[in-house]
């Protein structure tokens, strides 16, 4: 087992398999050019010439109401993305050759009832590293033999609870449910004789579960590929930035990624955060110009100069 803290102390994780030698089997040698390029350009504060990772969002809205979530202090109306959308994203995404791409950031995706031609279309592209983030109450049968037959790297599913009582209380839905899938998605790739897709669980900390640390490492430890366990962030105040000091830590995101949301709307990162950043519209501009406008370069600049922006200092000292 290989277990590392990551992102600020923020993140723990568990790794069972040795995931990167997993894609390294499959993609050979670009898969590990790639992740030397990642750790490169990640590590040195080192502006990529493309995007190497894009997170996208296939929607606006979610079956569940987590308390720590983010949609509880303020409200988006729902939206699917268009497949209009989809296709100039995949078309410029293949272009640059991009290695690896996320769906689902900050939504329950599999909701969008396009999910699996936009899912299919994303597996055109050419992609190393395919990752569907769910809270696992819609992964059924059908979803689980499409994500086999497309060959989807990864699949994270959050938890957050050992006891249905916990669950309930953090996220509102069925945990029996979503095991059932998880434990169905294992069984699938068993059958298949398949050791993709990596399958990982995680559990945002907070005082409603952190009694079951231990027991939800038993629970997953001899089933899944990887466990992550992270800080609760506090996102009550993101309408209202407090003021913060800078502090020694140079957020890497604006150096590797790019996320586009449900509405085209393009961003340097993932966070929730990012909504103040926001660099311009996949229909008016395209995602290489995004990578290199102004409004990107002047952001890795001020992280470099060490003068991060007030959202970026929100989100960074933001912890439970």
């Amino acid at each position: 087992m290989k277990k590392r803290s990551e992102h600020d102390g923020r993140l723990m994780h568990y790794e069972f398999n040795n995931v990167e030698k997993l894609l390294a089997e499959k993609h050979g040698e670009s898969f590990l050019e790639y992740r030397k390029k990642w750790d490169f350009h990640r590590v040195n504060l080192v502006k990529a010439e493309n995007p190497l990772y894009l997170v996208l969002d296939a929607n606006t809205y979610c079956n569940l109401k987590c308390k720590m979530c983010e949609k509880n202090y303020y409200s988006k109306r729902k939206n699917d993305i268009s497949m209009e959308t989809i296709d100039k994203l995949v078309d410029e995404c293949r272009e640059m050759k991009l290695p690896s791409l996320l769906v689902g950031a900050s939504a329950e995706c599999l909701l969008n009832p396009d999910i699996k031609e936009i899912l299919e279309k994303i597996s055109t592209i050419g992609l190393m590293d395919k990752f569907l983030i769910t809270n696992g109450t819609y992964l059924d049968d059908s979803i689980v033999d499409l994500l086999i037959k497309l060959e989807f790297e990864r699949v994270y599913i959050s938890l957050d609870a050992v006891t249905p009582e916990t669950y309930s209380k953090i996220r509102g839905g069925n945990l029996q449910r979503v095991e059932q899938n998880i434990e169905n998605l294992l069984r699938r790739k068993q059958e298949e004789g398949k050791n993709l897709p990596v399958v990982r669980v995680s559990f945002v900390k907070q005082k409603e579960n952190e009694m079951e640390v231990d027991d939800f490492i038993d629970k997953w430890k001899d089933k899944v590929d990887i466990i992550d366990f992270q800080e609760m962030i506090d996102f009550s105040n993101i309408n209202d930035l407090q003021e913060k000091p800078n502090i020694p830590y140079k957020c890497e995101a604006p150096f590797t990624t790019l996320h586009v949301d449900s509405y085209g709307n393009i961003y340097p990162c993932c966070t929730f955060y990012s909504k103040y950043f926001c660099l311009g519209n996949i229909q008016d501009m395209t995602l290489k110009e995004a990578w290199n406008c102004d409004k990107m370069n002047n952001l890795r600049n001020s992280i470099l100069e060490g003068n991060m922006p007030l959202p970026c200092r929100n989100c960074v000292t933001q912890k439970g």
